[in-house]
Parts: C-alpha cells; sequence; structure tokens
C-alpha cells in the first residue's frame, strides 16, 4: 500500500489487483487546495468515498477501472473492495445550509486476511448497521488535523474506539508540496502529541507499507502509522 497524499490510498495487491482510493483535483472556479497535480495512474479498480472535489477525481485514472462510486461491491482476483453507505462528516460541525445530510462510503479493502478502511469524511455517529457490515478492521485510515477540520479529537477518538483498528493512518490535513495555504486544513502535530498518551507512534519516512498478517499479529495495542506523502516528495508510485 502507498500513501500518496491528502486522503489518496494506492494499493497493489500479490494478485496484481491496483486499486485507488479518492483520487484528488482542485475544484473548477473555486478555491485551490492543491499545489501539484494528482499522478497519472493506471488501477483496475477507483474507488470515491463521495463527491467533493478532494476525494472524486476518478476519470482522471487510466487502465479502464471498475468504478466504485455508487456500486457496493468489486471481487478481483485477490481483492474484495466493498462500500457501506454512511454519512458525511456535518462540515466544521454545523448543519448543511440545506439541511440535507451528505452520503459518504465507508471503503474496506480485503486481500491475503488484512483488511483496510477508509473512511472518507465520514460523521463520528456510524450507524450500528454500518459498524456490523463493517465487521474486523486492521488498518484505518481516517481524516484528522491540527484545526479539526472534519472532526476534533475527540470524535477521533470514538470513531477509533468504535472500530477498534490495531493501526491508524492519518490522512487528510495540511500536507507540504501538496496542500496549498489557501486549504481550509492544519497539521497533525498536536494531534500526534493527543495519541501519544494511549497509543504507539511508528514515524516513518517512506510512503509505502506491506499489510501482511504478520504485521498486524507483530502490533501490540494501537499503532499510528503517519506516513511520508508519495506526491509531496516527488516518490515515484507503486
Amino acid at each position: 500500500m502507498q500513501y500518496l497524499g491528502h486522503s489518496a490510498l494506492y494499493l497493489s495487491s500479490p494478485g496484481r489487483v491496483r486499486v485507488v482510493i479518492d483520487p484528488y483535483q482542485n475544484k473548477r472556479g473555486g478555491t485551490r487546495w492543491f499545489t501539484r497535480r494528482f499522478p497519472v495512474l493506471k488501477a483496475n479498480i477507483v474507488v470515491s468515498t463521495h463527491d467533493h472535489f478532494d476525494h472524486n477525481a476518478i476519470k482522471d485514472i487510466g487502465g479502464l477501472p471498475a468504478v466504485l462510486k455508487n456500486r457496493g461491491r468489486v471481487k478481483l482476483n485477490d481483492v474484495d473492495v466493498k462500500l457501506i453507505p454512511e454519512i458525511h462528516s456535518e462540515y466544521l460541525h454545523r448543519k448543511a445550509s440545506s439541511g440535507n445530510q451528505m452520503l459518504n462510503h465507508l471503503v474496506t479493502v480485503e486481500s491475503h486476511g488484512v483488511r483496510l478502511c477508509h473512511v472518507g469524511d465520514n460523521r463520528v455517529d456510524i450507524s450500528a448497521e454500518a459498524l456490523q457490515a463493517l465487521g474486523r478492521v486492521d488498518v484505518l485510515a481516517v481524516p484528522v488535523d491540527d484545526d479539526e477540520h472534519l472532526l476534533t479529537f475527540a470524535e477521533v477518538d470514538q470513531m477509533i474506539e468504535a472500530i477498534s483498528p490495531r493501526v491508524v493512518l492519518p490522512i487528510h490535513y495540511l500536507q507540504k508540496g501538496i496542500t496549498a495555504d489557501t486549504a481550509d486544513l492544519g497539521g497533525i502535530t498536536k494531534w500526534l502529541e493527543h495519541m501519544r498518551q494511549h497509543s504507539e507512534i511508528r514515524y516513518s519516512d517512506t510512503s509505502r507499507i506491506v499489510l501482511s498478517q504478520a504485521e498486524m499479529e507483530r502490533v501490540d495495542g494501537l499503532e499510528i502509522w503517519p506516513l511520508s506523502p508519495a506526491i509531496a516528495s516527488g516518490r515515484s508510485v507503486i
């Protein structure tokens, strides 16, 4: 698995199935969030958790991938990708002016006994039905930043407790080399200090990790893995 940047993940299985989750783009006519374009990629499956510009650049992914945006599930070779319908976080903890709740999907990717969950921009109060459908989670990708743009630190704690992963991957925060100063996001320094109180922080200067059952069994208690975004550093993509 490789962390590309912002909320984007790129997964490649031993069976050569490639999955892209939440590729980003700048909003036309809107505030510029990103200083670097999303890389040219090919995939077998591309997923958008919800229809916001920083999560929905699915048309930019080549290779004629299966698109998971409204459909529920794709099984291909050694990879099983599933969408679970849920609700987007209330922006800055206020209800939308329309009063409507925006759809957001929890995404699970399972391969060789390891299950990853990407929550997109989900609310903290995940329904009991969605949690049941989610099942066991080894690795949880969750949006967090020091300005509490989508979720407060307490809400992130609550989400981690509800899903109970072994490993948490922070996503959707200010990243030098990717995120413009005009983006309404903070870093994760304060959040990492907050998490240090009850978890182990496993720092890394790489964007890539191997997700295996053996690696998951090695984890003793909750671990936080802040990865180095590949796009920011100019690293090659899987």
